[in-house]
């Protein structure tokens, strides 16, 4: 399945959610003008000079299986598409420049989802599995902390107070018995857990 997943808004291109491991072929003539190594955040990509002076740039591929100087043409085979760079999953981003200044590449869209091959890198099944773990987990692993961290601040409130229930009391019947300062820790326990819940916004 291949679509637009963002516009062209201040991200300089167009994002489409495609497969990892499908094929991307070009759909002009030009000349290779750069291999992205995958060391910035548009990850492993080509960027071509097409014969109108048109600089398209694709990102965050898997593999790339051209090389700078090398002239392609319509059909030639670019590499695969992947999730390399700042990506949270597998896209292709496509970008367009003239004379150094990023242009909206709508146009060319069509063009660019005819040359996007049916082709997928067979992976073990362990690898998609694991592929689409890590995918979510990185998603949401904000939310998963918050969580954890609110289960971890419910059981600690939920502990104090069933202890400050028991010393209470317990402090109360000393005072009752004559322990001069039974009541005074007693009351001291559960000013200490009022303060407590407050911070950590539990019912008091």
């Amino acid at each position: 399945m291949v679509e637009a997943v963002r516009g062209n808004t201040a991200h300089t291109g167009i994002d489409l959610a495609v497969p990892k491991g499908t094929e991307l072929h070009s759909f002009a003539t030009g000349i290779v003008t750069k291999v992205f190594d995958g060391s910035t955040n548009i990850g492993k990509g080509v960027m071509v000079k097409s014969q109108d002076g048109t600089e398209m740039i694709w990102g965050h591929m898997d593999k790339v299986d051209v090389h700078q100087g090398e002239l392609i043409h319509e059909g030639d085979l670019l590499g695969l598409s992947g999730s390399s760079g700042h990506s949270t999953g597998p896209h292709l981003h496509f970008g367009e420049m003239q004379n150094g200044q990023f242009i909206d590449p709508s146009k060319d869209l069509s063009a660019l989802q005819d040359h996007i091959g049916d082709t997928i890198i067979k992976q073990p099944p362990w690898w998609d599995l694991w592929g689409n773990i890590t995918y979510h987990a990185r998603e949401n692993f904000g939310q998963l902390i918050l969580d954890f961290l609110g289960a971890i601040n419910d059981v600690f409130l939920a502990l104090m107070d069933n202890i400050v229930l028991l010393g209470g009391s317990t402090l109360i019947i000393l005072g009752v018995s004559g322990f001069k300062n039974g009541y005074r820790y007693a009351f001291l326990m559960f000013m200490v857990r009022i303060l407590i819940k407050t911070l950590l916004g539990g019912n008091i």
